[in-house]
């Protein structure tokens, strides 16, 4: 056979061009591609041999993009035919029979959007629930198949039915580790594992589970974000301290079953090695050998729920110093899960839905409108609820709120949420102070063990001037009036170069960071976010660098980023778990952060530092109250800015985080409605 016409080597061409297609979009690389794909498929009847499989999964891939692209139910038709054929041949152990069935799942998925037909959604779910139980298979591939499993049309048909897959689905993440895995599986499982907890907490509650049930679910999604940053949840780390020998033979198991890379089949399309059958075999084995030590596991006391370890109990007691909101988002429906020291209870959130978070992420996130609407379909009824109806008659007597919020919700000023123009005023400013936090069990066993400096150690680092950015004019006003903030309250002060080697140094010892300047986001990898110094083009300072600094595992008291957009979001609209800067730097092991997350003037930068400071901080540095001292600063900023003709004031010069797939143009939002509290 001509070597340049053999099926393995069309296959190989064909991926290259499909590849080319995907990036530079020139619809001759489809054409060839296409071509190819079905030359390289000619002839497969029913070998079954895995090469062949492969070869008929990319003529697959190849025919949804043109569907994609043409939008033909002739081409989508064609897709699925080569998919159930592909599916017919498939013999065990095939490792790469998972990513088979979630693609022919996908397309049927894509058909029934357009056919509404109920035999279609039966097929879909048929393959995506086969996929999910295939343990020859990825795990990664598998919860992709759980994800798209509970977000199929109708499963609510049979509530206990999907209750079901979602607890087989949701114990799928128990056995994933994702620092062992590579940056973009472990992104997408990230992805895949939050949205899937999401939907297992809405299926939980229509199931006619209790409350403190999903809320266990969705905490379990919260354990991969978790371990990506910290290395370990803290279930994990309890267990190591309990029961060490317990924890030793489970990290071992994670790591072996980790160490037996997934199979892509566009790779075995080039291969004729028989080591994919072989780890598919390993896989099997291994996913046994888990399951066991998972039982062992969850005999012993207290880790019944393994890896979450969050009772009904330990729900109520984290809320000791103010109610816990963690807000579930799913196309099921959206609830608040409200916890307060008496009970969890559930709130059906009916004007949220999933598709109206979508129409108003990005453009329109920091509008008035916005506010509005997310006082009238979120925040009024959970403060009605828990009784929150008023202004507080004292400051001394305002009640604390921390919200979880989870999927798109994640970037939304749940804080500033209200009509801030009437009177009286009707937000969420005017009824609690507002703190974050990515779930419950960040508070529950937030890492209060950190040793600070006699008096206090803070860190400054102002950058007016970054390569490719804006002049910031005001950074030095902010370092000065933050400088004597400090001073009044008898916090030593370093003010360190704005080089990465001297922040670095200066980070190991410090007890508060305050960054003043742009930052930049990796919304495909969070650790690789950074806040930009003057070298910031050969070394740049990132999440990762400053985790490594602090030690993990460790923590700080305090990081304020004063840093416009250090939590803006991109690409929302395909993110089941967003992840900004205030977020990830409370997840690499600081206390309290307070951050912004979109652009605001930086002159406004310069007074909520100076207030939150004078405020936090006052004469006694062993009641420091940074979530409240915000709150009040916000307040004030907000009356200031409606006050005064909204047309005019602040500073021209705007503090950015740029973003890696490039910037999102705001509109005019309220200058003081971007700053949030994130912290136990």
């Amino acid at each position: 056979m001509d070597f340049e016409r053999h099926p393995m080597t069309l296959n190989s061409l064909a991926i290259r061009l499909l590849d080319r297609f995907l990036k530079e979009e020139k619809i001759d690389d489809l054409n060839k591609a296409e071509a190819l794909g079905r030359e390289a498929t000619s002839g497969i009847e029913r070998s079954g041999d895995l090469v062949e499989v492969a070869r008929l999964h990319t003529l697959m891939t190849i025919l949804k993009v043109r569907f994609m692209h043409t939008r033909s139910l002739e081409v989508l038709d064609e897709a699925i035919s080569v998919g159930a054929h592909a599916v017919a041949l498939t013999s065990k152990p095939n490792p790469g029979a998972a990513e088979l069935l979630l693609l022919q799942g996908n397309l049927l998925e894509l058909k029934y959007e357009i056919s509404g037909d109920a035999i279609t959604v039966e097929q879909m779910r048929a393959y995506y629930l086969s996929a999910l139980h295939d343990t020859t298979s990825p795990i990664t591939e598998r919860v992709a198949a759980g994800r798209r499993l509970l977000s199929s049309p109708n499963i609510l048909e049979d509530p206990d039915l999907a209750m079901e897959h979602a607890e087989t689905a949701i114990g799928l993440i128990s056995y994933l580790t994702p620092s062992v895995l590579r940056t973009s599986d472990r992104q997408r499982l990230i992805q895949d594992s939050a949205g899937l907890a999401s939907d297992a907490a809405a299926i939980a509650l229509r199931a006619g589970k209790a409350p403190w049930i999903a809320l266990q679910k969705l905490e379990i999604g919260r354990v991969v974000l978790e371990d990506s940053f910290q290395g370990s949840s803290p279930y994990f780390r309890r267990l190591s301290r309990l029961y060490p020998d317990l924890a030793a033979r489970f990290a071992d198991s994670c790591e072996k079953l980790h160490s037996i890379h997934g199979d892509s089949l566009h790779i075995n399309a080039s291969s004729y090695s028989v080591a994919p059958q072989r780890r598919a075999l390993q896989r099997q084995v291994a996913n046994g050998l888990m399951a066991q030590i998972m039982q062992t596991i969850r005999s012993e006391p207290s880790f019944e729920q393994f890896p979450t370890l969050v009772s009904e109990q330990e729900m109520k007691s984290a809320a000791g110093n103010g109610s816990l909101v963690a807000i579930n988002v799913s196309v099921h429906g959206c609830d608040a899960l409200i916890i307060t020291e008496d009970k969890v209870t559930a709130l059906n959130l009916a004007k949220l839905s999933h598709s109206e978070l979508i129409d108003r992420s990005g453009k329109s996130v920091g509008s008035m409108s916005t506010l509005n609407w997310l006082w009238d379909a979120v925040v009024s009824p959970i403060l009605g609820e828990l009784g929150f109806v008023e202004l507080p008659s004292s400051d001394d007597s305002w009640p604390e709120v921390w919200w979880i919020p989870t999927g798109l919700l994640v970037g939304f000023p749940l804080h500033a949420a209200g009509y801030h123009s009437n009177m009286p005023r009707e937000s969420s400013l005017d009824r609690v102070i507002s703190s974050y936090s990515s779930s419950v069990s960040t508070i529950l066993y937030r890492n209060n063990t950190y040793i600070t400096n006699e008096p206090l150690e803070a860190l400054l680092v102002g950058v007016i001037e970054a390569p490719k950015y804006s002049a910031l004019p005001y950074v030095d006003h902010e370092m000065r009036a933050v400088e004597n903030a400090f001073g009044a309250a008898g916090v030593n002060c370093t003010r360190s170069v704005d080089l990465k080697e001297a922040v670095i140094s200066e980070l190991q010892r410090c007890d508060i960071f305050h960054f003043a300047g742009h930052g930049h986001i990796d919304t495909n990898n969070p650790l690789r976010s950074s806040l930009l110094l003057r070298d910031w083009e050969k070394d740049p300072l990132t999440l990762q660098s400053i985790q490594e600094a602090i030690g993990r595992n460790s923590s700080r008291l305090f990081a304020f980023l004063s840093t416009c957009g250090t939590g803006s979001l991109q690409d929302w609209v395909h993110t089941d778990e967003a992840i900004h800067m205030p977020r990830a730097f409370q997840l690499v092991g600081f206390a309290h952060v307070v951050g912004a997350i979109w652009h605001v003037h930086d002159q406004a930068c310069v007074e909520v530092a100076t207030m939150v400071y004078s405020r936090a901080f006052g004469d006694r540095l062993e009641d420091i109250d940074i979530s409240s001292a915000l709150h009040h600063a916000i307040r004030e900023l907000r009356d200031k800015w409606l006050a005064r003709d909204q047309s005019g004031g602040g500073s021209e010069n705007l503090r950015r985080a740029r973003l890696v797939h490039g910037e999102r143009r705001d509109a005019e939002w309220p200058e003081w409605a971007p700053f949030v509290h994130f912290g136990g």
